[in-house]
């Protein structure tokens, strides 16, 4: 694997391709756990990315950084792929009430909100936090958040609706 590693970073394509499909299991793994179809593209670009900038290790700690970064990465794609999912459902959501077009509704109907519900809906749909991560910045339980968020849904769909 050595070999491979310090081939790979002279841009050796055949060194490349033996140890993409040396991982190519765990790749495969995270993949579908991402649910999307370029999950597998951008974990083997980052692998070619990691072996690039592998740093000088011994032989046995190789695989195992190479597993973590790829982990790692998976981590961060997935955090982005939930954000991303996160507005595009706040914003079919709205839609289905009232045209976007107009930003002055949507700034209307959140002005109609708490504090902490405001907070909450940017956290969770800007932001992408989960509720999880919300309660342990906003120091209140998962069950308050979650509440706070549904009566803020409520409302929001209340007051485009009137």
């Amino acid at each position: 694997m050595l070999n491979l590693v310090h081939e790979s970073k002279t841009r050796n394509k055949d060194s490349i391709l033996k140890i993409i499909q040396e991982y190519l299991p765990l790749i495969k793994k995270y993949k579908r756990k991402l649910h999307y179809e370029d999950g597998e593209n951008d974990l083997i670009e980052k692998l070619i990315h990691i072996l690039y900038d592998l740093p000088e290790l011994k032989e046995e700690d190789i695989s195992k950084y190479i597993a973590t970064s790829i982990k790692h990465q998976y981590i961060y794609l997935s955090k982005k792929y939930y954000a991303t999912k996160n507005k595009e459902f706040l914003t079919n959501e709205f839609n289905h009430y009232c045209t976007i077009e107009d930003p002055l509704l949507l700034k209307l109907a959140i002005e109609q909100l708490t504090e902490k519900q405001k907070k909450i809906i940017l956290y969770k749909y800007v932001y992408g936090y989960k509720i999880k991560e919300i309660s342990h910045m906003m120091k209140l339980s998962r069950q308050s958040v979650y509440k706070h968020q549904k009566q803020a849904y409520e409302t929001l769909k209340k007051w485009i609706l009137n």
